[in-house]
């Protein structure tokens, strides 16, 4: 789980707000109990329930709150439960678990609390038309068209996340363990699995195989799919069933990663926006004792203010600059996607003018790119490109599946592999005698190549004779290639744009010698002037 993220969930229930209201406060104080604080001073809504634990209360009208402030020497744990009315049969429930550092600390991360699974089985809760359960919903052919509208639902707002069955395994024993991958998700996406009959018609309901799940494979829906958009494919992430079957408790983490974050970033429900949880100033308790305590409280509470400040103010900057990195690149890739289009029209004409017109639908099959860094690396062992080696760490390249972005990144290293192989291949065959850079720079007819604004084919001076920087390019290859085993590799594609990450791919050109291209690593951004 990545550090310091939130756990928060919101959902609406078809139920008053009184009737609401009573059941949620009965599950908070089984969970208070269970903590083993002071159910009585809960009750009587007196905020000391234990040493260094509080609660705060607000009732305006329709709107029913509670805060539990534990401090430990780490920090102080808050935890948010509303109850807000939206009509006279409907209403809204939002859990919030936050950690709020000591000065100079580390945010600790929220798991899923015992009080989310208490709520989320307790309520028929949804997002839009998408049911939350603690557990998978099980989905019969029957039941098929219900999902695929939850799926592709223009007004949901969390993810749904589809497990297909496995192609060998008994269902059960599969269900059991697809549970157990996606106990993670509670409350922060809709999750659902196929039984084997209702696998074919939602892949026949969601069109073309970019949308599609494959036998054994999880795949997370983000908002607004659309299965009639190829394009919209790659956005959606899937788990395959190797991973799964790998590392189970690296899968969890995985596929609760993206859900999360989201629900970190993504702002409350209309209905539960404006909820405050400032003190009124209206509290009874005058012993010395507790004004000492809450004036203490009002201190760390504005340190809890100024620390949120800083860390949106943080989150914005990360954001901008990768929104214009983003624009940069997509504005690369459209001249470069337009620039193709007008020469294959252009070839096109010359085909159909020699009367070879036949000829233009005629070509090989397009090859598919991967749609991950686990598939990638897969087929690049499966000898796919015959001259690429990869003597990389996996770890460090599968990492890159924790952010959003990766599967637009899988692709574009995709791209950037086939044009190694195919400059090697060229080499090879004496067609070419320059470097990789000059091959991109002007390709020739036919060959693969990418933009060479994305290939430096070294690094700098100062990267070179600095000891803390070079040694971190110091990458494996084979012993054939150099008795030590490694082999500096300055040359590199920028597979991301610029920020936290801006994965790379470094590689070592052994064409003149072995015939073969090195990718040494593949991840993110190695420490350099900029980064360390």
């Amino acid at each position: 789980m990545a550090a310091g993220l939130p756990y928060r969930t919101a959902f609406h229930i078809d139920l008053a707000f009184r009737e609401a209201r009573e059941r949620a406060e009965r599950e908070l104080r089984t969970w208070l109990r269970d903590k083993h604080y002071s159910v009585a001073a809960y009750d009587n809504e007196l905020q000391n329930l234990a040493p260094s634990v509080y609660m705060r209360y607000v009732r305006p009208t329709g709107t029913r709150g509670w805060q539990l402030r534990e401090r430990d020497y780490q920090g102080t744990w808050l935890s948010t439960l509303t109850v807000q009315a939206e009509t006279p049969t409907r209403s809204w429930v939002a859990l919030d678990i936050e950690h709020i550092p000591v000065t100079g600390g580390e945010p600790q991360p929220a798991h899923v609390p015992k009080l989310a699974r208490q709520l989320l089985d307790e309520f028929d809760a949804y997002d839009d038309e998408a049911v939350l359960r603690a557990a998978p919903e099980l989905i019969r052919p029957d039941r098929v068209e219900d999902l695929l509208d939850v799926v592709c639902s223009p007004h949901r707002r969390l993810p749904v996340v589809v497990a297909a069955p496995h192609p060998d395994r008994p269902f059960d024993d599969w269900r059991h363990d697809v549970t157990g991958v996606t106990a993670d998700l509670a409350g922060l996406a809709s999750v659902y699995i196929l039984d084997p009959p209702a696998l074919a018609e939602f892949n026949d309901g969601m069109g073309d195989g970019c949308h599609q799940v494959a036998l054994g494979c999880l795949r997370t829906y983000l908002e607004d799919a659309d299965p009639a958009i190829t394009d919209d494919g790659p956005r959606h992430p899937v788990l395959p069933r190797r991973r799964i079957e790998a590392d189970p408790v690296r899968a969890r983490q995985l596929i609760g990663l993206l859900p999360r974050r989201l629900a970190a970033s993504r702002p409350l429900p209309a209905a539960l926006a404006k909820v405050s949880f400032a003190r009124s100033g209206g509290e009874s308790e005058v012993e010395l004792t507790e004004l000492r305590g809450r004036y203490e409280d009002l201190e760390h509470l504005l340190k809890e203010i100024e620390w949120e400040r800083d860390r949106a103010r943080a989150r914005r900057d990360e954001l901008d600059s990768r929104l214009f990195d983003a624009n940069s690149e997509l504005e690369t890739e459209q001249r470069e996607r337009s620039r193709l289009v007008d020469r294959v029209r252009y070839l096109e004409r010359l085909l159909t003018d020699s009367g070879q017109g036949d000829r233009v639908y005629a070509g090989p099959p397009i090859d598919e790119p991967p749609k991950s860094f686990d598939e990638l690396l897969d087929r690049l062992d499966a000898g796919e490109l015959p001259l690429v080696e990869f003597t990389g760490d996996r770890h460090r390249t599968l990492a890159l599946e924790e952010q959003h972005e990766y599967s637009t990144w899988a692709v574009s290293a995709w791209d950037a592999l086939r044009a190694l192989a195919d400059y090697a291949r060229a080499r090879a065959a004496g067609e070419f005698s320059n470097n990789f850079y000059a091959w991109c720079r002007q390709p020739p007819p036919g060959g693969l190549a990418i933009t060479a604004r994305k290939v430096a084919p070294a690094e700098s001076d100062t990267v070179v004779n600095t000891a803390k920087f070079a040694n971190h390019r110091m990458l494996p290859v084979p012993t054939t290639v150099h008795p030590a085993g490694r082999v500096f590799m300055g040359a590199h594609i920028r597979i991301g744009a610029t920020g936290a990450i801006a994965p790379r791919l470094h590689f070592h050109d052994a064409t003149a010698t072995t015939g073969t291209i090195y990718v040494g690593y593949l991840g993110p951004h190695l420490p350099n002037t900029m980064t360390n």
